[in-house]
């Protein structure tokens, strides 16, 4: 399944962005993606967010990857946040029919 994000990820938006991704999850999607490419801008909240809903998906045996912007994948690598949050190509999303956009 995956999760289309657009527009900024941070203080004034992570409630919906986890409220969307915890219902996601309550689904039991094997992998759920999390397509960040058109995310300008993540503050600390946001990347906080991202963590959180990480370890949720993970306490479920839910895997978790990222589709980042360019500018977001230098902050997972640079963070360290990629052992939690690992980086998917986009060329995923041209996959298999029965993968969900939830936008």
């Amino acid at each position: 399944m995956t999760l289309c994000l657009e527009g900024d990820l941070d203080l004034d938006s992570i409630s919906r962005f986890r409220d969307r991704a915890f219902t996601a999850i309550g689904e039991r999607p094997g992998v759920l993606l999390l397509d960040l490419s058109r995310v300008p801008f993540v503050d600390t909240a946001g990347l906080a967010a991202l963590v959180t809903v990480a370890r949720v998906a993970r306490m479920v045996s839910v895997g978790v990857g990222v589709i980042p912007a360019p500018h977001l994948r230098r902050v997972l690598h640079l963070t360290g946040l990629t052992r939690l949050l690992p980086i998917t190509d986009a060329s995923v999303l041209d996959g298999p029919a029965d993968a969900e956009k939830k936008t």
